[in-house]
Parts: structure tokens; sequence; C-alpha cells
């Protein structure tokens, strides 16, 4: 195996890697502001019978989403090597991994409570992020929508004023 390094050192690596307190405070504040500006901008939904500023506002949400697929990513993976060092590194007690059993779900609650300003951060990433997904969805049949009933318009306008 040249170039890799064993399983036992890279699981070292793992342990022994630190986030330094300024990281995790930037990683935390650039969350936040891209959650800030998400919520904003959902909350600024132009109605359907402005068409142009209503595709404006959804390029603006593709632009932020796409931010907002790697920041999620960011965020799951400072939580998920929260839980591997919480293990590796012991933190959580005897009497308490007792009471865990083999639960993963039990050990990411616990882990979640030690380190809840990361939970916190991922979760709300991850919420967003299927928010989005559903307005998308919904701006998509929307937007479609106000074209149909506009050709329609038209056409009729059209009919009305052909000669008969």
């Amino acid at each position: 195996m040249t170039g890799t390094a064993a399983p036992s050192t890279k699981r070292q690596q793992v342990r022994n890697r630190k986030i330094t307190e300024a990281e995790e405070t930037q990683f935390l504040a650039d969350f936040n502001d891209l959650a800030e500006q998400i919520d904003a901008l959902i909350n600024d939904q132009p109605g359907a019978d402005d068409l142009d500023n209503l595709l404006h506002w959804f390029g603006q949400m593709q632009s932020l989403c796409s931010t907002l697929a790697h920041y999620e990513a960011r965020a799951d993976a400072l939580f998920n090597l929260s839980q591997f060092q919480a293990i590796a590194n012991n933190e959580i007690p005897e009497i308490d991994w007792k009471r865990i059993g083999r639960s993963s779900t039990l050990t990411t609650n616990y882990v979640a409570g030690l380190y809840w300003d990361r939970y916190v951060a991922w979760k709300r990433l991850h919420n967003l992020m299927n928010l989005t997904k559903t307005i998308f969805e919904n701006t998509r049949t929307l937007i479609a929508t106000v074209r149909e009933e506009k050709k329609s318009q038209l056409q009729t306008v059209n009919n009305q004023n052909q000669p008969r």
C-alpha cells in the first residue's frame, strides 16, 4: 500500500485532528450567516403575478442553495468528527455507555448534547436543504402555471381579435 496510511494510522490522525476554537467559531458563524440569508430570501419571495422578480428570486435561491449544499456537508463532517472524537477520546463515561448500549441513535443524541452548537448548525442546514427542495419544486410548478396562464390569455385575446 504505497501512498496510503495504515487504517490505525488514519484513525489516529482523525482522533488527533483538532478543530481550533477559532476555526469552529468561524465555521459556525459562516453556517449561521448562510442560514439567515436563506431564511430572509424565503420570507421575501415575490408573488406569482410578478414573474420577472420571481425568476430573479429563483436565481438567487439557486445560487445560495449551491453554497448551502457545500456548507451542509461541512457541518455534517464537523458533527461526525465530534462523534468520532467523543468515542475515541472516551468523552462518554462508562455508566452512560451502559445506558446507550449499541444504539447509534442514543450515541448521536448523547454527542449532540456534548456538541450541541455543531449539531444545531448541521441540523439547521440539513432542514434548510429539505425545505429548499420543496420550495424549488413548488416554485417551478408556479412559474410553469403562470406561463401557461399568460399563454392561454394571449391566445384568448388573439382569438377574440380574429375576424369572424
